[in-house]
């Protein structure tokens, strides 16, 4: 009897923990509530260690015409002494394991700043991209493939994110995203042109932040995005 009973609590034990790891992140353990589910998106980390879906890379007014600065760095905030602007464009695959049927609740965009330069952290906002563009051959005028609308990235001017600012090396700093952005590219991914990061104080204020791309030689340090969400 004893034998009996210490089999079925081992097979009720591996069958809970099979269902737990089977739905993810749930409950009280998320910003999202009780009921929301969670993945995260980071190039060779989650949701499998294959998974390559974000696509970054700087432009930078002082150098309008460069191309694909997508290396282990990317800059944005402003240079004073040269009235250089740079600004950071990032998109990612987010349609891997989200079901059909998926209401978004909360999503986040995670940077990890390598350091930062300049008399003034740059206080940062995201802003949805209206054209599609090519990471390695984007510029400040060129979308890879046809001119930005204006120059500098064809965004919707309404942000999409609360405001960031971070200076210290090594860190993550989280962008708040917009569910209603993040549920439409999920419905129609042609429609995922990604965001734009800008210093909210361009042209004034003289200060850089350094993030590590999805290139990144330490795993970790890539950009990541998480989306929480219900299904219907």
């Amino acid at each position: 009897m004893y034998k009996k009973r210490f089999l079925a609590a081992i097979v009720i034990a591996a069958t809970a923990a099979l269902l737990i790891s089977c739905t993810g992140p749930k409950g009280s353990t998320g910003p999202a509530g009780a009921n929301a589910f969670s993945i995260t998106f980071q190039d060779g980390l989650s949701p499998t260690a294959s998974y390559v879906g974000i696509v970054d890379t700087y432009i930078d007014s002082a150098n309008a015409t460069a191309k694909n600065y997508a290396n282990n760095l990317y800059y944005v905030g402003y240079i004073a002494s040269t009235s250089d602007s740079n600004r950071e464009i990032i998109r990612a695959d987010l349609t891997q394991l989200i079901p059909s049927n998926a209401a978004v609740v909360k999503a986040y965009l995670t940077l990890t700043a390598a350091a930062g330069s300049g008399a003034t952290a740059p206080v940062m906002k995201a802003y949805r991209i209206n054209q599609q563009w090519i990471q390695q051959f984007a510029t400040w005028n060129l979308t890879g493939g046809e001119a930005w609308i204006p120059a500098g990235g064809g965004y919707d001017p309404a942000p999409v994110s609360d405001a960031v600012s971070f200076q210290n090396g090594n860190a993550a700093i989280t962008f708040t995203l917009d569910n209603n952005m993040v549920q439409s590219w999920l419905a129609d991914p042609a429609t995922n042109y990604g965001v734009i990061i800008i210093d909210q104080n361009e042209n004034v204020l003289d200060g850089l932040e350094y993030f590590y791309t999805s290139q990144a030689t330490v795993d970790y340090y890539r950009p990541k995005f998480t989306v929480y969400y219900t299904v219907q």
